[in-house]
């Protein structure tokens, strides 16, 4: 007998369909995974962009925030209070805060390598020093204020008026300055802030290098120089002795920053 033509033809038909379903099957598990791996690719990236910050705790971000402890004195080793304490920023305006019964006062300020600050109090010199934020960070820093001599804190007689070289009067006296720099050049920009017994103004420097100011007839007043690349400068002007004059002040240039 032969064999039946339409049981060979349906055998070839089902071949044809296995064959078919495997192709699919393999076709299908290759696009799943194409599918899971574009998934997890996609996982792994953001899972490092989350994680990446927290990964390197040694690189420090510029605005990290540093806390600056610090405790005033006098002479005598006493603890001083109500130390105005100024912190010099080149990015910013200055801020301030006042050291409390136990002489210390805390600052927080965006990172950096150093910081100049102002120590100020009635009866006491005004000192400028410079912190180094790179070395120990959180160490509380000591400071140290000497009292102004004696006859400056006392009013004497002139003409007829009382003058007093340590408080100022209700009377104005004009401080001229003109800010160069090492070459000479007048030096547009700088703030002048002139620091006595009271409140301290400040004023810009114009396009010659020039300010003027009038302030409180006193013998003696501060005066401190910013500007970003120069080094923070801190002249102490005898009023007195300098009546009507036009004062230079040269300032360095900061080579680091």
């Amino acid at each position: 007998m032969g064999s039946d033509p339409r049981s060979s033809g349906t055998s070839s038909n089902q071949y044809g369909l296995l064959k078919f379903i495997i192709h699919l099957t393999v076709l299908g598990g290759i696009f799943f995974l194409l599918i899971f791996f574009v998934i997890k690719t996609t996982m792994n990236q953001q899972n490092k962009k989350t994680i990446n910050p927290t990964i390197s705790p040694s690189v420090s971000s510029p605005d990290k925030l540093l806390k600056v402890h610090l405790t005033v004195f006098n002479t005598e080793n006493e603890l001083l209070d109500n130390v105005k304490v100024q912190f010099i920023l080149d990015d910013a305006p200055p801020k301030s805060t006042f050291t409390n019964s136990s002489g210390y006062a805390r600052m927080e300020i965006t990172n950096r390598k150093d910081i100049d600050i102002l120590l100020i109090k009635e009866g006491f010199k005004t000192i400028k020093e410079t912190i180094d934020l790179e070395r120990k960070q959180n160490r509380e820093r000591q400071f140290v204020l000497e009292r102004k001599p004696y006859l400056d804190n006392l009013s004497s007689v002139e003409g007829s008026r009382t003058f007093s070289p340590c408080l100022p009067s209700d009377e104005l006296s004009e401080v001229k300055l003109i800010v160069l720099n090492e070459e000479n050049e007048p030096i547009k920009g700088v703030r002048v802030q002139f620091i006595f017994d009271g409140a301290p103004v400040s004023e810009l420097t114009d396009s010659k290098g020039y300010v003027r100011m009038e302030i409180p007839i006193i013998e003696y007043v501060n005066v401190l120089l910013t500007k970003n690349g120069f080094k923070t400068s801190l002249e102490t002007i005898n009023l007195k002795a300098k009546i009507n004059e036009t004062i230079n002040v040269v300032l360095q240039c900061d080579c680091n920053t």
